[in-house]
């Protein structure tokens, strides 16, 4: 899968390309893709749930599951960073564990983990989440590759089960450095907010 954009804030060229995303749980749910809503023109790319779901635990069979997301990204901007958010839900024993890297000829240009716990778990908290990780580049480049792996797992409970592992959204946003046209502009409005304070 390939998508081609132009970023209005950047007035850049953007596109997503090599597109592969799935996901499993066990046992034997067999792969399933996530649904990827990729909108190039506003430099994000959206995985959404299909089905089954990517749940373990609560009325399913389902013990652990795991998902694995990776694309790559061009650009005729240098790209800075990206925003990674997760949506979901835990409950008891429900842990969710999320790992994204991001590559560039080779060279890691940083990652981003985390693990999300229900109250089972000490400091853990049951409920409806909304994640939001900010991944800076060590340095802006114009072309990269994304991979991210998620893991869900109920612990030792058995199914059916009170304990819930879901996550349901995984959105990414990516910031381009200004292009110089772009930096003049936010100068002159800069001035003339000053100029108007002034007054």
């Amino acid at each position: 899968m390939t998508l081609i954009g132009l970023a209005a804030g950047a007035q850049a060229q953007f596109s997503f390309n090599n597109v592969s995303a799935t996901y499993s749980m066990n046992p034997d749910s067999g792969t399933i893709n996530w649904i990827v809503t990729p909108d190039p023109a506003a430099m994000t790319i959206d995985f959404t749930q299909n089905a089954p779901a990517f749940k373990v635990g609560d009325s399913t069979n389902f013990l652990y599951g795991t998902s694995a997301i990776t694309y790559d990204v061009t650009s005729s901007a240098p790209i800075t960073s990206v925003v990674l958010t997760l949506q979901g839900d835990v409950e008891q024993y429900g842990e969710i564990t999320t790992l994204e890297q991001v590559t560039s000829s080779g060279t890691s240009l940083g990652s981003v983990s985390d693990t999300i716990q229900g109250s089972s778990y000490s400091g853990g908290v049951d409920g409806a989440f909304t994640k939001v990780y900010h991944l800076d580049f060590s340095q802006a480049v114009t072309s990269f590759s994304v991979s991210q792996v998620m893991g869900s797992d109920i612990g030792d409970q058995s199914t059916p089960s009170s304990s819930l592992a879901l996550v349901g959204t995984v959105e990414q946003n990516f910031t381009a450095v200004p292009e110089p046209v772009s930096l003049v502009g936010l100068a002159l409005g800069a001035i003339a907010v000053v100029r108007r304070k002034r007054r």
